[in-house]
């Protein structure tokens, strides 16, 4: 694991949150080799059961940020803020597989073992 960088841990970001052999293999070699271990798009249940398997961990990817920049219009419709489909800055929209970036955050702000989070 140090063969490229003696001075950072190896780390992963994984989407089947150990579903599968392979990279669940991966992810223990890299966690006893003093690196850490991220999940994507997990919700507080399954961190709290990943952290039973691995002391360090990250959230990855949480959620992808689907806002259009300089957008606020609280009055319009999520999908047509401004009539031409761009949606509004505040937060209010998500992805169908990950949260809004507020709702990540509360999630890795109340769960003590998580190390942070990347929103994409």
């Amino acid at each position: 694991m140090k063969e490229e960088d003696t001075t950072r841990p190896a780390t992963i970001g994984d989407n089947t949150r150990g579903g599968n052999a392979t990279l669940t293999s991966v992810m223990q070699t890299i966690a006893a080799s003093g690196g850490i271990v991220g999940f994507n798009y997990a919700n507080s249940s399954q961190l709290s059961n990943l952290h039973n398997s691995y002391s360090l961990i990250y959230s990855s990817e949480t959620s992808s940020a689907v806002n259009s920049r300089g957008i606020y219009n609280s009055q319009a419709s999520q999908a047509n803020a401004d009539g031409k489909y761009h949606l509004t800055s505040y937060d209010t929209s998500a992805v169908g597989w990950g949260k809004t970036a507020s709702d990540s955050m509360w999630t890795t702000m109340t769960a003590d073992f998580v190390a942070g989070e990347f929103v994409w």
